[in-house]
């Protein structure tokens, strides 16, 4: 018995042939945007798990006026002395200060700044004390400022905020 005869098959039809997009700068911008991003998170991440670093610590731990002297129109001239510590806690970074700016302010009307604390270097696991000398020359205390000041002074104890909103410095990494 002959085998058989199977019809030809018939040939395929055309199918729709995808046409690549041109080059796109867009989508090619993009992706390097993308990859750079993750990258430099990736960095940033190992970096950080290496160091672990924690914030510093500041704290004044003596304080002083000197050369007091409220006039009658409730104009202030003094010279506050603080002490400041500056404590380094990280094991792996070492902090190079280029400028350190210390405010007081005596409810919350300021009365004196100081900004030429000298670069200095602090090593990690270091504590650093800092005098400080903040002159107060001429400076109006209004309203109930100047009472509430000459109150607390007859007292004894002035209350005085110190604020560090401005700390330049380059950290050095071990």
């Amino acid at each position: 018995m002959a085998p058989p005869i199977v019809p030809p098959r018939p040939p395929p039809t055309p199918s729709v042939v995808k046409t690549r997009q041109p080059f796109s700068l867009c989508r090619c911008i993009a992706i390097s945007l993308l990859t750079l991003l993750i990258i430099v998170g990736i960095v940033v991440l190992i970096i950080w798990l290496v160091l672990k670093p924690h914030k510093m610590v500041y704290s004044i731990e003596n304080s002083s006026i000197h050369d007091y002297n409220l006039t009658n129109n409730n104009h202030l001239n003094a010279n506050f002395n603080f002490t400041i510590r500056a404590y380094n806690p990280n094991k792996r970074i070492s902090i190079y200060y280029d400028n350190i700016e210390v405010k007081l302010f005596f409810n919350s009307q300021p009365i004196s700044f100081n900004n030429i604390v000298e670069p200095f270097y602090q090593p990690r696991r270091n504590v650093t004390h800092l005098n400080v000398s903040l002159p107060t020359n001429d400076v109006a205390l209004y309203g109930d400022i100047a009472r509430d000041f000459k109150t607390q002074r007859s007292g004894g104890d002035v209350e005085v905020e110190e604020v560090e909103d401005f700390v330049h410095s380059k950290g050095e990494f071990f």
